[in-house]
């Protein structure tokens, strides 16, 4: 399988084959109880504290400036009102997401 399909099917990072949560994708008993390591190879599901701040903060610096240039481009270059700027970058913030 590819890392796309194995992405969906919520499998180890490392080697595609072990379980990343106890319990299936549409299961409501526990459905956010993940395993600490791997069944399979043993890699670390829990990194240490900060791991992904970074990351969070480029995207949210990358998500600010997207909005005000795409908003910018929709009021002042295409000649739309600014809640019609607003209501279509709403819209596509909300089905990429």
């Amino acid at each position: 399988m590819n890392i796309v399909t194995n992405t969906i099917a919520l499998k180890c990072p490392r080697c595609r084959t072990g379980k990343q949560f106890k319990t299936g994708t549409f299961s409501f008993n526990k459905s956010f109880e993940m395993h600490n390591t791997c069944p399979h190879c043993g890699q670390d599901f829990l990194p240490e504290p900060g791991f992904y701040y970074g990351a969070m903060f480029i995207s949210y610096i990358f998500m600010g400036w997207f909005s005000i240039g795409l908003v910018m481009l929709l009021h002042w270059v295409v000649g739309l009102s600014t809640l019609t700027s607003f209501a279509i970058l709403i819209a596509l913030v909300t089905f990429f997401f």
